[in-house]
């Protein structure tokens, strides 16, 4: 699947997901792929973009953990 067949369904996901108060996650690699997902308004980004996988034990030590 090319990118822009990817990017129309992520944005028609999204925005069904907002119609109805959901929040919306998506997961990135890539710097490009974080700027996209957020200009099609994507609420929160996760992914190996930020950090590679890690344990729970390790989340909790963080600066500012997810609660």
């Amino acid at each position: 699947m090319g990118n822009n067949a990817y990017y129309f369904r992520r944005k028609s996901n999204d925005k069904l997901q907002k119609m109805y108060n959901q929040l919306v996650v998506a997961e990135s690699s890539l710097k490009e792929q974080y700027d996209r997902l957020k200009q099609l308004g994507c609420d929160v980004v996760q992914g190996y973009y930020f950090s590679k996988p890690i344990q729970a034990s390790e989340v909790e030590k963080l600066p500012n953990p997810i609660k």
